[in-house]
């Protein structure tokens, strides 16, 4: 039997432990890393595409805002135009129906009135006198915005004989025709009372 001896040192095995969990952890850090990126670059196009559809939508604001701004001006302007419209074709009836009652005297009274949009006002007035009457049609005729006074016909009203004739006087009643200017009668209530004087 041969009896072997060795001098030498045995070497040691080197202990590679350290060395794996290095290499694993620049492994894990290197992931780590590419996932970062990886989000980052995500989050960098997600990004440019919202910017992307920011803009789009301001420009898409931009361009109703010009649209609804343009309607808007073209509402306001048709809405002015009719309204000027409506102010050139409507008359204050109430005012000249007003005024012509103030010139009635105490106990006169319209009993009807038309008035027709092309400037004819047709009235049937009661009065107590031919007097009144005369009287009426003078205060007619000096208005400046009443171009024609036409007096149509005066009737007496039919009595009661039953009735004391001295007592009971019989009323006129006096259809007339005036010719309204509308312009002038227009101005005369848009400045005031003093217009509609003779």
């Amino acid at each position: 039997m041969v009896i072997d001896i060795n001098l030498l040192e045995e070497k040691e095995q080197p202990n590679r432990l350290p060395l794996l969990i290095i290499g694993a952890g620049v492994f894990v850090l290197c992931l780590i890393i590419a996932l970062f990126f990886w989000q980052h670059q995500a989050l960098e196009e997600e990004q440019k595409l919202l910017s992307e559809e920011v803009g789009a939508l301001k420009t898409e604001q931009t361009a109703y805002q010009t649209i609804d701004q343009n309607e808007e001006q073209a509402q306001r302007q048709q809405l002015k135009e009719a309204t000027q419209q409506l102010q050139a074709t409507v008359f204050p009836t109430v005012a000249l129906v007003e005024n012509l009652i103030a010139l009635l005297p105490e106990r006169g009274y319209f009993q009807s009135y038309t008035y027709d949009d092309s400037g004819f006002i047709d009235i049937e007035v009661r009065f107590d006198s031919l007097q009144e009457v005369a009287a009426y049609t003078n205060a007619l005729s000096e208005r400046n915005y009443a171009t024609g006074v036409e007096m149509g016909s005066v009737l007496t009203e039919q009595t009661d004989e039953s009735l004391n004739q001295f007592e009971y006087r019989p009323r006129y009643i006096a259809n007339y025709t005036v010719t309204i200017d509308k312009q002038l009668f227009r101005e005369g209530v848009a400045d005031g009372a003093d217009r509609m004087e003779p």
